[in-house]
């Protein structure tokens, strides 16, 4: 259970995956209509420009989401950029994890939100349908889907928590970054590094450095001998927290 499931919670394709087989084509571009036709059916973007946007967004996942930035970058405007990722946190095709306030469980005032796709197909979608786009990182993926088992396992115990304002990811003193925190996890921090074999301890300073205990989802290695962090394998853990 150490391998994260890279071709997403869809029916057509988890079944892809069993039979060993890719993922349907057609599956793939009805998702894409899905984003096309559906979630951005408001926009006044070209369909070029709308496709830019889709994917200029999800390379930026696991960092801070500087939309002032991706809408240079596409020669749009800031609040349009924003709006874009309404339409999709509003389609249930992303959602937002803000910067944790210093001292409170609430989001920090003026600060990037980190912005996750909800499935691994979505994330990948621009990849999938033109392989010489750039694919995403294993640890980005791992990321993202570690942030969904922590926030369905937060909605399973808190089933009116309708935002995202419940799970989070936190600055350090040193501007370091610690992936989630929630009230819900104590004063633990999940870090999804997806490391291999021995570095997860320098994977580990981070959290080491900081106010919470922390467990590091790697690719292959369970380590729970330390005080301040644990090694558990990706897999195993998101099966923990969702279940």
């Amino acid at each position: 259970m150490g391998d994260l499931h890279f071709e997403g919670g869809f029916p057509k394709s988890v079944v892809a995956t069993v039979r060993g087989e890719p993922i349907p084509e057609g599956f793939i571009e009805d998702l894409f209509q899905v984003v096309s036709a559906d979630a951005f059916k408001a926009s006044r973007l070209s369909a070029l420009t709308e496709k830019a946007l889709l994917e200029r967004l999800w390379s930026s996942i696991a960092s801070p989401a500087n939309l002032s930035n991706i809408g240079k970058d596409l020669d749009i405007t800031q609040d349009i950029v924003s709006r874009h990722v309404t339409y999709l946190r509003d389609a249930f095709l992303l959602w937002r994890c803000p910067q944790r306030s210093e001292n409170h469980w609430l989001p920090k005032e003026r600060a990037q939100d980190k912005i996750y796709a909800i499935d691994p197909v979505m994330a990948r979608l621009a990849h999938l349908r033109n392989p010489q786009r750039a694919d995403i990182d294993p640890t980005v993926l791992t990321e993202m889907q570690l942030g969904m088992a922590i926030r369905r396992r937060a909605l399973a115990e808190k089933p009116n928590a309708g935002n995202d304002e419940f799970v989070f990811h936190v600055r350090t003193p040193s501007r370091k970054e610690i992936d989630f925190v929630s009230e819900s996890l104590g004063s633990v921090a999940i870090e999804g590094k997806y490391c291999e074999d021995g570095t997860w301890r320098s994977e580990a300073a981070t959290v080491n450095a900081s106010q919470w205990d922390g467990i590091l989802a790697t690719r292959n290695v369970l380590d729970v001998s330390d005080d301040k962090a644990w090694a558990v394998p990706a897999g195993m853990l998101a099966y923990l927290l969702d279940t």
